[in-house]
């Protein structure tokens, strides 16, 4: 009997002691499957930081490139007479070739929907003694994303309008009598630089395409078809060469100051900024959400 209740406490302790090794098999198997559905999870979620992580952006952009300005050839003829008692004489001929390339730079901001409506601001200066000049518009777009392995590639087309003003340097204006007057304003100084504008409108279509290359960084080429309209409001403008930001500007009124085209008086220039406008550059994302 004793034989029998031994054998039964034996049986009875190897039974809870193999029960308690296979809930213990059983709990790390859980927590490995556990373990895989959670790395399959953070997975799924890294790719979908790469594509869908933020709805919205702004972003500061930074671009370069080519600009282009048609113009007719010809002589460009200015002249003006100070208002200093002693009066000074400008008279300067420039000559105008079949157009002209410059360098472009803009600095934007953008803001929207990386998928869904979107907002250019931009200014843009062309740099040089002639042809230079600066614009400012406004682009109104929609963001189409497109995926391209864990990346996305923006694809926005848009419409943009704005205005600028472009021109041409046409030398110095001596100073021959103790100072030039223009205005109320005196300059002592030996000469002044001199310089004719006139205002432009712009509009037209555009489109971007955008990368993302770093967490806070995209790089893009954007192309915009400028249409330029309504040439006017030409001025001659009048800088210091020793204060900076000092300058003077009157308007072209065909009298004092005149400026003669190929023999004609004009009030505005022979320019037109219509044509391509092609960038590149980079964006930094500074806000998103």
């Amino acid at each position: 009997m004793k034989k029998i209740l031994l054998l039964a406490i034996v049986m009875i302790s190897v039974s809870a002691v193999y029960g308690q090794k296979k809930r213990g098999s059983k709990k790390r198997a859980e927590k490995k499957i556990e373990k895989k559905e959670e790395m399959m999870d953070e997975e799924e979620d890294g790719e979908e930081y790469a594509k869908t992580e933020y709805e919205r952006y702004r972003a500061i952009t930074l671009g370069f490139g080519p600009r282009f300005i048609s113009t007719d050839p010809g002589t460009l003829i200015t002249s003006f007479t100070d208002n200093s008692p002693s009066p000074d004489n400008l008279m300067t001929t420039t000559e105008i070739a079949d157009g002209y390339t410059s360098v472009g730079i803009s600095l934007g901001y953008k803001f929207g929907r990386y998928s869904g409506l979107a907002h250019d601001l931009d200014i843009d200066v062309t740099l040089g003694d002639a042809g230079s000049g600066l614009m400012l518009t406004y682009g109104l777009g929609w963001n189409f994303p497109i995926d391209i392995g864990d990346k996305e590639l923006l694809i926005r087309p848009s419409i943009f309008g704005g205005f600028g003003g472009f021109g041409f340097e046409v030398g110095q204006m001596l100073n021959n009598t103790g100072f030039i007057q223009i205005g109320q304003t005196q300059y002592n100084e030996p000469a002044l630089d001199v310089a004719l504008q006139s205002s432009v409108l712009v509009y037209g279509p555009a489109i971007d395409l955008v990368y993302r290359v770093m967490d806070r960084v995209d790089v893009f080429l954007s192309a915009h078809y400028d249409v330029g309209s309504n040439n006017s409001d030409g001025s001659i403008i009048f800088t210091s060469q020793v204060e900076d930001a000092k300058e003077s500007r009157l308007d072209l009124n065909g009298e004092n100051p005149k400026v003669v085209y190929n023999g004609n008086e004009t009030t505005t220039l022979p320019y037109d900024i219509s044509g391509i406008r092609i960038q590149i550059g980079a964006s930094f994302l500074w806000n998103r959400d």
